[in-house]
């Protein structure tokens, strides 16, 4: 942010913690103060795959949907496990729950406003829906009203992509997306019309957010040490932050975020359609390595529930890294060559660059059930501090349970 903070203090806390936009500290050990107003100059390394909401599904896309636009529940604006916990946005109120868990009945909160050029209040006819029938109980589903998919938009809005037509890329929230040019920048700016409602609708520190497209990883510690960036979107490279934390140690901070880093298997294709190919990759997985590929930033584990989400959370040590039982138990269903292939890779980078996958990360609901599938015989992972990433289906992807990082 323009305006007097310290170059060195921002690199460490914004890179490093990406999302954990708090107070550093200068040189010397002096805590700083966060001020209001100026502009953040931010960077990101390629062009988010949608800013509407209805289609955006990228750890990008969501930070900056999310100072953009609401609706009507959200997760709380808090730390840890806390952060997991659903509350009203523009709902007035959780919901009415009635019909034995079938229905729920949600009321619109009064003076939210959209921005220009609508200028007017949010009306439950924006919302599709108010009142929910459900054919079967779902304990996630305040889960899914709490994610960008169900931010409200003006009634009338076109059913296609609105990411790059201003008239329809109306906000809610504290900023609105004042110019985007793909592979360029986004500029975000003062919704002029907002007024905060409630402490999980935050108001913001900042007058203006440019966000740089194309940064790397490596470009952007540069860059904050230059000064000429102040907040990036993802992780440091592991390497730049060991040197970081042996140089600048009073000047490091790691921040735990509830976010989980996994692959999957296409269950629908050979040869992970069947069980022993499955449950011989996790055998041959090295957690303890992928975490170190992530620098240390990191906790190993066989769960879709983050450390940080306190009782939820179940310890299990199903699958030890054992590549010769790997082997005996791929074996049980092909021929040693194809499971020794299915086992292999062609090389991987610390930072795969994100690419869309069209079989298991298309939805909430597609990948949510894979995760669900694949937790008990074809995910293995580990919970991260900083970045979440889908090496299986290549794809960055949120956790719609966490607590969930602001760029504000």
């Amino acid at each position: 942010m323009r305006g007097g903070r310290t170059a060195l203090g921002g690199i460490v806390v914004c890179a490093i913690a990406a999302g954990a936009w708090a107070a550093g500290t200068a040189g010397g050990g002096r805590t700083q103060t966060l001020a209001s107003g100026g502009t953040l100059r931010a960077g990101i390394p390629s062009t988010p795959d949608h800013l509407d909401a209805a289609l955006s599904y990228t750890n990008e896309g969501w930070e900056i949907l999310e100072a953009t636009n609401n609706g009507l529940l959200t997760f709380k604006k808090a730390a840890g496990g806390e952060g997991a916990k659903i509350v009203p946005d523009i709902a007035s109120a959780m919901p009415t729950i009635t019909d034995h868990g079938l229905t729920y009945t949600f009321h619109v909160r009064t003076g939210v406003r959209f921005s220009p050029p609508v200028n007017r209040d949010v009306r439950p006819s924006d919302f599709k829906y108010t009142m929910f029938h459900l054919a079967e109980r779902d304990g996630t589903f305040l889960d899914y009203m709490a994610v960008p998919f169900a931010f409200v938009m003006p009634r009338g809005t076109p059913a296609k992509d609105v990411s790059t037509i201003p008239r329809w890329r109306i906000a809610t929230g504290p900023y609105e997306i004042s110019k985007y040019v793909p592979k360029q920048e986004v500029v975000m700016t003062r919704n002029p019309n907002f007024r905060q409602w409630t402490l999980n609708s935050p108001n913001g520190h900042l007058d203006r957010i440019d966000v740089k497209v194309g940064i790397t990883p490596e470009q952007s510690v540069n860059e904050v040490a230059n000064g000429q960036l102040d907040w990036y979107f993802e992780s440091v490279p592991p390497d730049r932050l060991r040197q970081l934390k042996a140089k600048y140690p009073r000047q490091v901070h790691l921040f735990t975020r509830n976010n989980i880093t996994y692959f999957s298997m296409n269950e629908r294709k050979y040869p992970f359609n069947k069980l022993a190919v499955r449950q011989a990759v996790n055998y041959a997985t090295n957690q303890t390595a992928l975490v170190k590929i992530f620098g240390g930033q990191g906790t190993p584990s066989e769960n879709m529930v983050p450390p940080a989400f306190g009782s939820a959370y179940k310890l299990h040590r199903l699958y030890a890294y054992n590549l010769a039982k790997a082997q005996r138990t791929g074996t049980r269903s092909q021929p040693r060559r194809a499971i020794r292939r299915s086992l292999s890779t062609t090389g991987t980078r610390t930072f795969p660059r994100a690419r869309t996958s069209s079989t298991s990360c298309s939805t909430v609901s597609t990948s949510r059930r894979s995760a669900t599938t694949t937790s008990r015989t074809s995910m293995s992972g580990a919970t991260t501090g900083s970045s979440t990433r889908r090496a299986g289906c290549h794809s960055e992807q949120p956790e719609t349970r966490s607590g969930r990082s602001s760029i504000i």
